[in-house]
């Protein structure tokens, strides 16, 4: 779309295209939206010479034209400043998505001026179009006045000798910055950097015309990643170039899923979230105790449990071998089966198997981690607020960095192999790409 305010080398001065006309030569907008002071619209009621000559050019060119006949000065801003800003506006959004191009070369030097200062200023991307002169100087000749022959002009207009090697494009694109652009990439850039995806979209809502559609789509996506939503991320990242195998480095879901939890606690330490980080604990804890007593130890335990109607695990009184019984009436003196399984009822079997295989590592670490927790699990429950770097320290006897370093040594134990912890410092420059477009 092109908007462009008309002035007295337009629509064709001197046998060459005025700027108005030579802009839509080459950029081929699909509608000009046409400004025009009180001067230029008198000419334009006289004989139409503006719609006219644009539709010798291309007679399906959609024009719009706008009025403002107060402004009977041109050489004054205000007007400009009131009313380029409201007309420019209003065709972004009954055009969404569009370009905007906006003619800087028409007009007085106040004209430009103030279509230069609200592309600055704008909420979405305008191209701003200069177009030099036919001898690169300033143009000295006749201006169009009152005596406009439009037909003679049109064909004596050189610039449509399209074969002649004289005929050149004099159109040259002014580089601007975006004042607003400036300020919520950087804004978006700093919540990128904190790990708060939802923070980057909320920015990215103030501005959007000025990046890719596809930001917004990936944003959403590392958003679903941080709080574990993997199918909805898939989906997200899957609609960009950016795939769901790019960004995630464990892919299998058994083991996807703790792996993605521990980063999940991690960001929330890195950003000192400390009391969902409290809370978070002990579900990562069973999952892996779980994993390391099926996967380590070759334990079956899928076979020694029940699930209640509500999906809650629990040992299954026939089906528990008596060894474990055993290791459980140590521990507790009683063993009730309609305890939730939990890290703690887990953990005597965990240690018995541990002893008879002689594989000490896993289990020290899940000992280690099991007492960390009931010391997290008093502040979560003790807290209402948020829990500073101090008091947790303090409380849990430990700092949050050592609890997920042992949680990833856990992880590697149990599953092997080695896992890019750095994932989402990865994602984040994906992302970033995606922000310099």
């Amino acid at each position: 779309m092109l908007f462009s305010p008309v002035g007295s080398t337009d629509p064709i001065r001197d046998d060459f295209d005025g700027p108005m006309l030579h802009i839509v030569r080459y950029y081929k907008p699909k509608k000009v939206y046409l400004f025009f002071t009180a001067e230029m619209a008198k000419r334009d009621y006289k004989d139409n010479i503006y719609e006219w000559t644009l539709q010798q050019l291309d007679p399906a060119m959609q024009i719009g034209k706008i009025y403002h006949e107060d402004i009977t000065d041109p050489q004054i801003m205000d007007k400009f400043d009131k009313y380029y800003p409201k007309d420019i506006e209003k065709i972004y959004k009954e055009n969404p998505d569009c370009q905007i191009i906006v003619n800087v070369t028409s007009g007085t030097a106040q004209m430009m001026t103030s279509i230069r200062i609200f592309a600055a200023q704008a909420d979405f991307p305008i191209k701003l179009i200069a177009v030099d002169t036919p001898a690169k100087k300033s143009n000295h000749s006749k201006p169009v006045d009152d005596n406009y022959d439009k037909l003679l002009s049109w064909e004596n207009n050189f610039d449509n000798e399209i074969d002649n090697a004289d005929v050149v494009c004099r159109c040259k694109e002014i580089k601007h910055d975006n004042i607003k652009k400036a300020i919520i990439k950087s804004i978006i850039e700093k919540y990128i950097e904190v790990y708060d995806y939802k923070g980057a979209l909320m920015a990215l809502q103030q501005a959007p015309g000025f990046f890719s559609r596809q930001l917004g789509t990936i944003l959403q996506g590392a958003d679903y990643r941080l709080h574990l939503e993997h199918n909805k991320a898939q989906i997200s990242f899957n609609n960009t170039n950016v795939e769901y195998k790019d960004v995630y480095p464990v892919q299998a879901s058994d083991c996807r899923d703790i792996f993605e939890y521990i980063l999940h606690l991690q960001k929330l330490g890195e950003r000192e979230y400390l009391l969902e980080f409290a809370q978070g604990f002990s579900p990562l804890l069973f999952r892996l105790s779980y994993s390391f007593l099926k996967k380590i130890l070759k334990v079956p335990i899928d076979e020694y449990i029940r699930i209640d109607k509500k999906h809650v695990k629990h040992y299954d009184e026939v089906k528990l071998p008596d060894k474990y019984k055993t290791e459980l009436i140590k521990e507790f003196h009683i063993i009730n089966y309609k305890t939730p399984l939990n890290t703690a009822n887990l953990l005597p079997i965990i240690a018995y198997e541990a002893v008879q295989q002689k594989k000490f590592d896993g289990y020290e670490k899940i000992n280690r981690l099991r007492k960390f927790e009931e010391s997290v699990r008093n502040i979560a429950a003790h807290e209402i607020s948020a829990i500073s770097k101090e008091t947790f320290k303090r409380d849990a006897e430990t700092t949050w960095e050592k609890i997920i370093t042992d949680f990833k040594s856990l992880y590697q134990i149990i599953f092997h192999g080695t896992v890019d912890w750095d994932s989402y410092d990865a994602m984040n420059e994906k992302i970033m790409q995606y922000l310099r477009l």
